[in-house]
């Protein structure tokens, strides 16, 4: 406790003890005034009324100076006190802080009563808000269920990279004579484009909401114009990728379009919807999922020639820190991918894969980043090299 607040009813009565004083002699100098005014009236016969008259102008030039004697003793007072609450609270904080550092390191040294204090602190706390958490239970409760439904719209949302819609559209656009190709790259900016709004709308609508929920915006109507087309915004955007999603697993399921996160290489859909077998990606997927790769294709021909220590100085080499095996599984079995039919009419697909660090480097040193591997028409390895 600051010592100013021990001893703070006195001092702030100094003040008012000054004026009070003040107020005395400048009664006391008025009365003079008034006598002085008297005085003038009678006769000088009765008595020499001069000396009377200057002795008088002397006690109120008296009372003047004493009247500004105490006006400015009264200022320095005011003065001193303020200096002294502001040094005396600067002290105090400085021993708090001392206090509490001295209690965090030795805190078996800290009094019984100390304790209580802060226990009945924390119990003051709790208090407050316990009651205030009661008071605003449904505004919680409201904001709670729709952050957590943006959470998990969101979740959804980027767990499918946008591509959720990519499936679907891809089957409805081929279905209405578009190229595949032109229908893949189609599908994804759509579905990228749809989710991307639902996101934004979503966080929108739920920021307006809770705005609305703590506070009463009936009145204004710019923020309900905006509410009110957030709302249908994130409404309709976040159904129409739901719904999609949920078209896209059966395409899927039943092998019309390739699995979500595959990219289709240029020519490879249009064989497949020519020769109207859809079950055909579910065919290659089950291949690159249950590939082989013999010892002698890996020793003999991918690390012979494309190997860290290769000798080959016209091929490509794999970086001795990236695993050829472990990025030859995810190339197959992962989604990140593109495939596509193998080159000059051989047999086979080509599944390639590009990474956000250098896998290796080309014949003339520059870095690359993309993994291609040809598998055959019985899912064996037939090679893998980094690649542009």
């Amino acid at each position: 406790m600051a010592t100013i607040s021990l001893y703070a009813e006195p001092i702030n009565r100094m003040t008012g003890l000054f004026r009070q004083t003040q107020t005395v002699v400048f009664n006391f100098q008025e009365e003079f005034l008034a006598m002085q005014t008297k005085s003038i009236r009678i006769s000088n016969d009765a008595c020499d009324m001069q000396d009377v008259i200057s002795s008088i102008q002397a006690s109120t030039r008296i009372q003047e100076e004493k009247i500004a004697t105490l006006t400015d003793f009264e200022r320095e007072c005011e003065d001193f006190i303020e200096d002294m609450e502001r040094i005396d609270t600067a002290v105090a904080d400085v021993i708090t802080s001392r206090k509490d550092k001295f209690y965090e390191e030795y805190p078996y040294l800290k009094p019984e009563e100390e304790k209580k204090k802060l226990i009945e602190k924390l119990k003051d706390v709790l208090t407050k808000t316990a009651d205030w958490c009661k008071a605003h239970w449904k505004e919680l409760l409201a904001t709670t269920l729709i952050v957590i439904g943006v959470i998990a719209a969101i979740v959804v949302i980027v767990g499918s990279k946008g591509l959720a819609l990519a499936p679907v559209l891809t089957a409805l656009l081929t279905a209405f004579g578009v190229a595949a190709s032109t229908a893949a790259t189609i599908a994804t900016v759509t579905s990228i484009a749809i989710a991307t709004i639902a996101v934004i709308s979503l966080i929108g609508s739920a920021a307006l909401n809770i705005i609305d929920t703590w506070k009463d915006m009936s009145e204004n109507p710019t923020f309900q114009k905006w509410q009110t087309a957030l709302n249908i915004t994130s409404a309709v955007s976040n159904t129409i990728y739901s719904i999609g999603e949920i078209l896209s697993l059966l395409c899927i399921k039943m092998g019309i379009v390739p699995k979500s996160g595959a990219g289709v290489g240029a020519g490879f859909m249009d064989d497949v919807v020519e020769g109207g077998t859809g079950s055909k990606f579910q065919d290659v997927f089950d291949l690159a999922d249950n590939y082989n790769l013999s010892d002698d294709t890996f020793n003999n021909h991918i690390l012979d020639r494309h190997g860290p220590n290769s000798a080959y100085g016209n091929k490509s080499h794999f970086n001795t820190d990236f695993d050829i095996r472990e990025g030859i599984d995810s190339t197959l079995k992962g989604e990140n991918f593109v495939v596509g039919p193998n080159t000059a009419g051989r047999e086979g697909y080509i599944f390639e894969q590009t990474f956000t660090n250098p896998i290796g480097t080309s014949s003339k040193g520059k870095p690359l980043y993309t993994l291609k591997v040809v598998i055959d028409e019985a899912g064996n390895v037939i090679t893998a090299f980094p690649k542009k």
